[in-house]
């Protein structure tokens, strides 16, 4: 099964589902800031807000069925090694799903 991963790299923060290959940078430099990330889905669209500002938004469809987990702050390989990579470097404070 799947799962959908927020996660930092290179100081952009990125999303995928399903797996590594499904990777989307939602927005470019974001090293030594702090700043509020939300993201929302209503089951057509998945929008993502910096400090409250629309950063990125498209259509896009999650099958509930085939995900196993929901990750913030890394993500798993696709390489069959169940290696967490991407690892946050940086604190997450206030979290509500």
């Amino acid at each position: 099964a799947g799962g959908i991963a927020v996660y930092s790299r290179s100081g952009g923060i990125y999303y995928s589902t399903g797996d590594e290959n499904n990777e989307v940078s939602v927005v470019g430099n974001t090293l030594d800031e702090y700043f509020n990330l939300a993201l929302t889905y209503n089951g057509d669209r998945i929008k993502f807000y910096i400090n409250g500002v629309s950063v990125y938004e498209t259509s896009i469809t999650i099958n509930y069925s085939n995900i196993s987990e929901f990750r913030i702050g890394n993500r798993f390989t696709n390489e069959g090694l169940n290696l967490a990579i991407d690892n946050l470097n940086g604190a997450i404070d206030n979290y509500n799903f």
